[in-house]
């Protein structure tokens, strides 16, 4: 007030900065009750936890795991997954589906997913030039790491796009099991694994200049869904819904999963299903 300009000096006036969101999802991992690996489930639950909307509504985009397996014994084909679904519910006891997209629950439209491309999204949904991740319904994942992306699809009619997004009411909680088909689990003396974890984001998304034909701004803080979901901290993609009264993927507002209570910058505890 004084007109006078203050420069300070030194460590103490050091920050990281802040940001201020409309509204935000806490994330909590929930265990498993069951880690036995075996065969011949379309239904197994692989990894299980909540999302809660504070301060308004938040809508998701995507989801991203981490599935690997072990080695398996010797003569043995060696553990696989496939039609990798996530499925949401009311609550914590998983009893209720949420019916909003289907009755069983379903997220993505088809059991639909992506797999084994890092820092690349599905192809871009809003007309312009196509970047293409290897999705389907059918391939297993098996020994090694694979990173798999669930994509909020409410119907399959768009070329194994993203769809349209799952939102999360204000101060409510939903509740989450990503499920799977286990095949050529091992059958003889010895053990065989699956390890899975939901992956966070190591910093906040920053995707670089327009390349492959996409042209769409990267200005500023916060993008277009398609556009946070090119950087390569892009695991968990999300809205505060702060531009709009509905969700676009055109909206300038959604972000990545950095820094959000309960979603560490790696992954969420980790999973191990075991067989017999």
């Amino acid at each position: 007030s004084s007109g006078s300009t203050i420069s300070p000096t030194g460590a103490d006036t050091d920050s990281s900065g802040a940001r201020v969101f409309k509204a935000y999802p806490v994330l909590t991992y929930i265990a498993l009750s069951d880690r036995t690996l075996s065969a011949g489930t379309a239904t197994k639950v692989l990894y299980k936890w909540s999302v809660k909307a504070v301060g308004g509504d938040v809508a998701i985009y995507k989801f991203s795991f981490n599935i690997s397996s072990s080695t398996a014994p010797a003569g043995q084909a060696g553990a696989t997954t496939s039609l990798l679904s996530v499925y949401a519910y009311t609550d914590s006891g998983f009893s209720s589906e949420d019916t909003t997209f289907s009755s069983d629950g379903l997220l993505n439209d088809n059991q639909v997913y992506c797999a084994g491309v890092a820092g690349n999204q599905m192809q871009n949904q809003t007309g312009g030039a196509s970047v293409i991740r290897s999705c389907g319904t059918a391939a297993g994942l098996a020994n090694g790491g694979d990173s798999v992306d669930i994509y909020m699809e409410k119907d399959d009619a768009n070329n194994n796009n993203a769809t349209t997004t799952y939102t999360v009411p204000n101060g409510a909680t939903r509740y989450f099991q990503l499920k799977a088909t286990v095949a050529s689990v091992e059958n003889v003396t010895g053990t065989e694994s699956f390890t899975v974890a939901m992956n966070g984001d190591a910093a906040f998304a920053r995707p670089s200049a327009a390349s492959g034909g996409h042209s769409d701004t990267r200005t500023g803080n916060m993008f277009k869904a398609t556009t946070t979901d090119r950087d390569t901290n892009n695991d968990f993609v999300w809205t505060p819904i702060s531009t709009t009264t509905s969700v676009s993927f055109d909206d300038i507002d959604f972000a990545n999963g950095y820094l959000l209570p309960g979603l560490p910058t790696s992954n969420m505890p980790v999973e191990t299903l075991t067989s017999s």
